[in-house]
C-alpha cells in the first residue's frame, strides 16, 4: 500500500487506521500532529464513506442513517451510477440500473454465498445481511464509495479527501497537516435531545417536521442532525413548543 500509494477507503475508518499502524508498522502516534505527519508520509490519500455520506446534499433528506449497511442497502435500491459510468460487460450495461448494483458484482471463489445472500435480500426472503464480517464489510464499503463518488459533486467529493470520521462526533479529522485540524462533517445544525419516558419511536417521530437524522446515545439521549434548510434556533423552538418530555439543547 505504501509503495504503490494506493488510496485507502473505509467506513468510520479512524480506528481501522490505528489497527493498521499498530499491527503492521509501529506504535500508534500519540498526538494529532504526529498522526498527520505519519499519514502524509505513508498514506497520503484516504476516503471515509461516513464523511462522504454526510456531505451529500442530495442524500440529506433520503438517508435516515449513515451506517455502513443502511447506506449499502439504500444504494442497492437507488443506484447512483449511470450507464455511461458503467464499464462492465454488455449484460450489465443492458440491465436496469436497479439491477446493476447486484448483477454486476463479481465474487471470487469462496465468496459465492455473498452473491446468494444479496439475491435473497433483494427478493425479500432474508432480512439480515452479513454486516460485521470483515470481507462483507469491505464489499459494502467499496460499493458505497463508488455510488457516493457518483452522487457527489466534484467540489464536495474533493472536500472530503483526507478527512476521517471521529466516533460519535460530528467533526472529521484532517489526516494531513494542510488546513484546519477538523471540519464539520454534516450539512445541517446539530442538537442534543434528552428524554426520560418517551420511547425511541416517539423521539424519532418528533424529528419529522425538521427532516432530521438521529443517532442514539446512552441514558436517554440522542444527537440529531437537522436538515440544512432549518436553523438550530428553529429546532430549539420546535422542541420548546412540545408538551412531552423530549427536550433539546445545542450539541457542542
Amino acid at each position: 500500500l505504501v509503495k504503490h500509494r494506493k488510496p485507502l477507503v473505509g467506513h468510520n475508518v479512524l480506528v481501522d487506521l490505528m489497527f493498521l499502524i499498530a499491527g503492521l508498522d509501529r506504535e500508534i502516534p500519540t498526538s494529532v500532529s504526529e498522526f498527520q505527519s505519519y499519514m502524509s508520509e505513508k498514506f497520503p490519500s484516504v476516503y471515509d464513506t461516513k464523511v462522504l455520506g454526510n456531505s451529500d446534499p442530495t442524500l440529506e433528506s433520503k438517508l435516515r442513517y449513515t451506517s455502513l449497511q443502511y447506506v449499502f442497502e439504500y444504494f442497492l435500491e437507488n443506484p447512483a451510477l449511470t450507464d455511461t459510468e458503467d464499464k462492465t460487460d454488455k449484460g450489465c450495461r443492458d440491465s436496469l440500473l436497479a439491477e446493476k448494483a447486484l448483477n454486476c458484482m463479481e465474487f471470487p471463489l469462496g465468496f459465492e454465498r455473498y452473491s446468494n445472500i444479496l439475491k435473497k435480500r433483494k427478493a425479500g426472503t432474508v432480512k439480515h445481511l452479513l454486516a460485521h464480517e470483515a470481507a462483507f464489510d469491505a464489499l459494502m464499503t467499496g460499493h458505497n464509495f463508488l455510488h457516493l463518488r457518483a452522487s457527489l459533486s466534484e467540489e464536495a467529493f474533493a472536500a472530503c479527501h483526507n478527512h476521517v470520521a471521529v466516533f460519535k462526533n460530528y467533526n472529521a479529522l484532517n489526516t494531513t497537516g494542510d488546513g484546519p485540524v477538523t471540519k464539520k462533517m454534516c450539512l445541517g445544525p446539530i442538537l442534543r435531545l434528552k428524554y426520560t419516558t418517551s420511547h425511541e419511536v416517539e423521539v424519532e417521530a418528533s424529528l419529522a417536521p425538521l427532516k432530521g437524522r438521529v443517532e442514539w446515545r446512552e441514558n436517554g439521549e440522542a444527537a440529531v442532525v437537522l436538515h440544512s434548510s432549518h436553523t438550530a434556533e428553529e429546532g430549539m423552538q420546535h422542541y420548546a413548543n412540545r408538551t412531552d418530555d423530549i427536550k433539546a439543547e445545542p450539541f457542542l
